[in-house]
């Protein structure tokens, strides 16, 4: 461009505009890599949870072909956060064996 306006092919002005649509054009592409750089970081995280997830459900899937008393336990610990019978509200935490009863938060035996 430097050349054709020393040679005169175009006029300063012309030369000015055509500087300006470059340097737009440069932002408009620097931004549209960055979007995509950021498009494929999500991408990555997304493939990533899917993965763990899918790890999750494969283990989730091996431990109940024969699962263990203690697996079954914490299983069923996990499902069942709270159990609401009449006005007694037991939970895992709020709960403890005597004889085959359950002391719950009215403590109830």
């Amino acid at each position: 461009m430097l050349d054709a306006y020393q040679a005169e092919i175009i006029a300063l002005t012309e030369q000015a505009e055509r500087r300006q649509r470059l340097r737009e054009q440069g932002q408009q592409l620097r931004a549209r890599v960055h979007e995509i750089e950021q498009q494929r970081r999500d991408r990555a995280a997304e493939l990533r949870l899917l993965e763990g997830v899918d790890a999750f459900c494969t283990s989730i899937r091996d431990a109940m072909v024969a699962p263990s008393f203690e697996g079954t336990q914490k299983v069923l610990q996990l499902v069942v956060q709270r159990i609401v019978v009449g006005r007694i509200t037991a939970s895992p935490l709020s709960m403890s064996c005597r004889a085959g009863r359950f002391d719950c938060n009215r403590n109830i035996i």
